[in-house]
């Protein structure tokens, strides 16, 4: 595969992903990622709503930026790629 093309269709695949969590997703991404492991203590650090929390943990275990295991919330690699890509973005 031509490396430009597989780095324009990262790209495009980061855009879209800041797009389908918006700045809330993101945060909770962070969150996860600075060792928050359930809804309780991202809400603690946080104000993010339990509302909000059903909809983007399921969002970010689909995406495949974090793993649920045993109730508890993991980052994955690629969650890790995806919060240094995108540090420091705000709208």
């Amino acid at each position: 595969m031509n490396i430009e093309k597989l780095s324009s269709s990262l790209k495009v695949d980061i855009a879209t992903t800041k797009y389908l969590l918006g700045e809330l997703g993101i945060a909770t991404l962070a969150l996860v990622r600075s060792g928050c492991r359930n809804d309780q203590e991202i809400m603690k650090l946080s104000s993010i709503s339990e509302s909000c929390l059903e909809v983007k943990i399921p969002l970010l275990n689909t995406l495949g930026l974090i793993e649920i295991t045993k109730g508890e919330y993991h980052i994955t690699p690629r969650g890790e790629a995806f919060v240094d890509e995108v540090s420091g973005w705000e709208n």
